[in-house]
């Protein structure tokens, strides 16, 4: 079963009108957006197309934390129950060969 969880307004506001939200992260040290595009933090984002990194540590019986880096930025989270960084990793995965498969789509002509 997914965990819900409800998103502030914080968050819903810096949505762009066909952005969706693809998982969320929330821990003792913030809250991570995952969506079609980007993923969010509190004061900050990194686009999809400048995803360096996605990485998770820990294990199930002490915890875990996820990181993604861009080439001048970080997003955190620590102090989340390991499947749920690994579940949240997966999605923002998922998004970036989403967005990989997007850029090298041949563009289609009529004849």
């Amino acid at each position: 079963m997914a965990d819900l969880i409800e998103l502030s307004a914080e968050f819903t506001d810096r949505l762009g009108p066909t952005e969706q939200v693809r998982a969320v992260l929330s821990g003792p040290t913030g809250t991570l957006v995952a969506t079609d595009f980007r993923v969010l933090a509190e004061d900050s984002h990194i686009p999809l197309t400048e995803v360096v990194s996605v990485a998770t540590a820990g294990n199930s019986l002490s915890g875990g934390a996820l990181s993604i880096r861009a080439e001048h930025t970080e997003l955190r989270c620590t102090g989340i129950p390991f499947e749920q960084a690994q579940r949240f990793a997966a999605a923002v995965r998922s998004g970036l060969a989403r967005v990989q498969a997007a850029a090298w789509m041949p563009t289609q002509r009529g004849n």
